[in-house]
């Protein structure tokens, strides 16, 4: 999606990135070292022990997501108060409680179980258990998270057929 958007010239923010440049700053790493220990190594935060242990442990997910979820958000916030474009996109690729959903249009991307597991599982470092939680997770926040989208694309098939769908929806925004 983030692709796509950006090669149609829509500025276009993805929060995992935005939670990868948190991570690498040095407050954000002293910080961390204390409220989350086991996260921390080499005096680095270590994105791949965050990924085992916030599939196993849903406090310890939610307390990661208070933690860095509002950093995130200031980051955009920034953004829109700096933009000069008058459509910005933000890509949040798995979140609960998402500040923006009520301010702005929400686009809800979905793809059955089986299709996300696929093209989960091709990522690098990510193997079929991982794989397999993340959609766990998704399950669970999918419910709510499509009622309350603005809009809902369908992604099932391929780039391609995303690609249309999605200028198709920015036609109708």
């Amino acid at each position: 999606m983030q692709r796509i958007l950006r090669n149609l010239d829509y500025k276009c923010y993805c929060a995992d990135e935005t939670v990868q440049n948190i991570y690498s700053r040095k407050q954000v790493i002293s910080e961390m070292s204390k409220l989350f220990p086991e996260y921390v190594s080499d005096n680095m935060v270590n994105i791949e022990i965050i990924r085992e242990y916030i599939f196993k442990d849903e406090q310890k997910r939610i307390a990661l997501e208070k933690y860095v979820h509002p950093k995130v958000f200031e980051e955009f916030k920034k953004i829109i108060n700096n933009g000069d474009s008058q459509m910005i996109f933000f890509i949040f690729p798995l979140i609960q409680n998402n500040i923006f959903e009520n301010k702005y249009k929400t686009i809800y991307i979905d793809a059955d179980e089986d299709i996300r597991l696929k093209r989960i599982s091709k990522r690098k470092n990510y193997n079929n258990k991982i794989s397999r939680e993340i959609v766990k997770l998704q399950n669970s926040f999918d419910k709510k998270m499509k009622k309350n989208s603005n809009y809902y694309i369908k992604n099932n098939d391929s780039i391609l057929q995303l690609e249309v769908s999605v200028k198709e929806l920015i036609k109708r925004l």
